[in-house]
C-alpha cells in the first residue's frame, strides 16, 4: 500500500498517541532537570548538550518505531483482504496485549466460520427439503385435477387429496418454523385425548377412502405437558403415515400400558424391515416400503423425530418386520421446555 502524505500524518498521529505516556515521561525528565539546574544555578551547557543528545537519541527511537508501526500496519490491513484468517496468518505478537487481541480475532474468526457453515448446512437441507416436497405435492394435485376433469367427480375422492394437500402444506409450514429462531412453543398442560382426536376427525377422509378401522383407546382425563400445536403436529404426521402404508386393517391409538404416559399408534400395513428401522428419522430416507410407495416423501418422521426433541419427548418406531404392521412410541413423560 502507497501511503501519501494524509496518510502518513494520520499514521504519525495515531503512533504519537501509542507513545503519549512515554514522550510525556521524556518530556517532563527534561522539565524537571532543568527546574534543578535554575534552582541550583548549575552551568547550562551541561544540560542543552545532554538534552540535544537526549532528543537526537528520541529521534532515532522514534523514527525506528514508527516504521514497525506503519509495517505492522499494513500486514494487519492485509490481513483484511483473506477471505478467511488462521494463526499463521498473524505477525509474531509484540506484546500480551497483542496476543490476547491475536487469540481474540482468532476465536471470532472461528466462531464466524462455524456460523457461516451452519447456516450454509441449513440453506441446503432446506432447498433438499423443498425441493422434495414441490416434486411429492404434484401428485396429490394432478389426481385432484383428473377428478375435477371427470364428469361425475367423486366426492369422497376430491377429499382424500385436498387431505392430503393439506398435510403437505402442514409440513412446509413445521419446516419453516423450525427453521426459525422465534418458533413459538407454548408450553402448559394439555389433555391428550382432544389433541389425538382432532388429528383424528382431520385424517377421516382417508379412513373412509380406504375403509379402514380405528381403535381409539386414550382415556380422557390423561394430560400431558407439551405444546399443543406442534404435539398434534407429530400426531398428524404419525397418523399419516400410518394411513399411508396400510391397505388393510386399521389403526389403533392406545397408552402403552408397561410405560408410562407413551402414546402408541399401531397399524396393520407393510411394516419396516430391521435394517431400515435405525435410518428412518433421517431426512429423505424412505427405505424399500417407501421406494414401493410413491406418496412417500420421507420428510415427515425426520420433522417428528426434530420436534419431539425439542418438546423434550420421544419417539421411535417398532415392527417385527415386512407385512407385519408398525408401531411408533410417542414418550410424553416431561418436556425439555417445561415451564410452571
Amino acid at each position: 500500500m502507497n501511503l501519501n502524505q494524509e496518510s502518513v500524518l494520520a499514521l504519525f498521529a495515531a503512533w504519537l498517541r501509542t507513545q503519549a505516556a512515554a514522550l510525556g515521561l521524556f518530556f517532563g525528565t527534561l522539565g524537571l532537570c532543568a527546574v534543578f539546574c535554575w534552582l541550583y544555578a548549575a552551568p547550562a551547557a551541561p544540560l542543552l548538550d545532554a538534552a540535544v543528545l537526549c532528543v537526537a537519541g528520541l529521534v532515532g527511537w522514534g523514527a525506528c518505531g514508527f516504521a514497525r508501526f506503519v509495517r505492522r500496519h499494513r500486514q494487519l490491513v492485509a490481513l483484511l483482504s483473506l477471505p478467511a484468517l488462521d494463526e499463521q496468518d498473524f505477525p509474531p505478537a509484540a506484546s500480551l496485549t497483542e496476543a490476547d487481541y491475536q487469540a481474540l480475532a482468532l476465536a471470532l474468526e472461528q466462531r464466524r466460520t462455524a456460523a457461516v457453515q451452519e447456516e450454509r448446512r441449513r440453506s441446503r437441507e432446506q432447498n433438499d427439503y423443498y425441493q422434495l416436497w414441490a416434486h411429492q405435492i404434484k401428485t396429490p394435485i394432478a389426481a385432484m385435477r383428473l377428478l375435477l376433469q371427470s364428469p361425475t367427480p367423486a366426492p369422497g375422492e376430491v377429499g382424500v387429496q385436498l387431505t392430503r394437500i393439506e398435510q403437505y402444506v402442514q409440513m412446509a409450514l413445521a419446516c419453516q418454523r423450525l427453521g426459525s429462531l422465534t418458533t413459538d412453543y407454548v408450553i402448559r398442560r394439555c389433555p391428550l385425548e382432544p389433541i389425538a382426536r382432532a388429528q383424528v376427525r382431520q385424517l377421516a377422509p382417508l379412513f373412509v377412502h380406504k375403509r379402514l378401522s380405528l381403535d381409539f383407546a386414550i382415556p380422557s382425563d390423561v394430560t400431558v405437558l407439551t405444546d399443543e400445536k406442534w404435539l398434534g403436529f407429530v400426531l398428524g404426521q404419525l397418523l399419516m403415515n400410518a394411513l399411508q402404508y396400510t391397505q388393510s386393517g386399521g389403526v389403533r391409538l392406545y397408552l402403552e400400558p408397561d410405560a408410562p404416559l407413551t402414546l402408541v399408534i399401531a397399524d396393520s400395513g407393510c411394516g419396516i424391515r430391521p435394517e431400515d428401522l435405525p435410518r428412518v428419522f433421517e431426512q429423505g430416507y424412505t427405505g424399500l416400503s417407501g421406494r414401493q410407495n410413491q406418496g412417500s416423501t420421507g420428510l415427515g418422521l425426520h420433522l417428528c423425530r426434530q420436534i419431539t426433541d425439542r418438546l423434550g419427548h420421544s419417539l421411535r418406531l417398532e415392527s417385527d418386520g415386512p407385512r407385519r404392521g408398525t408401531r411408533a412410541l410417542l414418550g410424553l413423560a416431561s418436556a425439555a421446555l417445561e415451564v410452571e
